[in-house]
């Protein structure tokens, strides 16, 4: 029974389109569209930029105004720091639980990302020329604070010194560490031969930490033309006690300081830096 009204209605369809009884704009065109292709979302894809760099993922997450001294000043030099911890996280409740504010601008991880903790133009105690271990002449540590607020603080998240024992590399912790996360230098740096290397993608994220605020503030720019040689990048230096350098790292100007180890690749990225300005 249902075969033969199933036929009835079928003919009486096609009737239909023979009599054009169906007008045409009440066609129904069916489109087939092809599956849409997709792409997984990368948050550390990097993309190209001027002048030769690249252009990391950078995360702005500012910390409370009284973790830093919200006071506007110009800069005029840049202050590499590493932080004596795995990544940006630990530093930056660190810094959430101090009552010293201490914090640096810019926390730059393990794979390259970066984590802006406050706006450049305010500053924080990062420096602390007056530590009573920082042998320096008085003369610089009458300046205090200047060097907190002329600075604009880069911290890479590494763990610094690294010691080997039977073969096991340790880090400040005493915790083991795989041998490719460190590098021996060609003599020994505050006592010690093997560091956590600073990593490719870290390095280049200074950079581009670098070129920018070279870009926002002419005096950096100015004196980082000039810069050539950084050889020197971890020792005390009167030229960037003096703000005769544009690029510096902490122990340009504390002699209790550890940061930055003078890495090879971290000398050669800072000696290219006067070409791209």
């Amino acid at each position: 029974m249902w075969k033969m009204l199933l036929n009835l209605l079928i003919d009486f369809l096609l009737s239909l389109v023979r009599d054009k009884g169906i007008k045409e704009k009440d066609k129904i065109e069916v489109v087939v569209k092809p599956a849409p292709v997709l792409v997984p979302v990368n948050p550390n894809i990097v993309i190209p930029v001027e002048k030769g760099t690249v252009k990391p993922l950078l995360i702005e997450k500012f910390l409370p105004k009284t973790q830093y001294c919200p006071e506007v000043t110009d800069k005029d030099v840049i202050v590499i720091h590493h932080t004596v911890g795995s990544d940006s996280s630990s530093s930056y409740a660190y810094w959430l639980g101090s009552k010293e504010r201490v914090a640096t601008h810019f926390l730059v991880d393990r794979d390259g990302g970066i984590l802006q903790c406050m706006d450049t133009k305010y500053w924080a105690y990062h420096i602390y020329i007056n530590s009573p271990g920082n042998r320096i002449p008085k003369e610089y540590k009458k300046l205090g604070s200047e060097y907190d607020m002329r600075s604009v603080g880069i911290e890479l998240c590494a763990l610094g010194q690294v010691t080997l024992k039977n073969g096991v590399f340790y880090d400040v912790y005493k915790r083991a560490i795989s041998a490719d996360r460190v590098v021996k230098l060609d003599k020994p740096y505050k006592q010690f031969l093997y560091w956590e290397k600073y990593t490719e993608k870290q390095l280049e994220s200074l950079e581009y930490l670098i070129l920018t605020l070279c870009e926002r503030y002419p005096k950096i720019k100015e004196k980082a033309k000039l810069q050539i040689t950084y050889s020197d990048i971890s020792e005390i230096s009167q030229d960037a006690l003096e703000f005769k350098r544009g690029i510096v790292s902490h122990a340009n100007w504390r002699t209790d300081k550890y940061d930055t180890a003078p890495q090879p690749d971290l000398i050669k990225l800072l000696e290219s830096i006067h070409t791209k300005l």
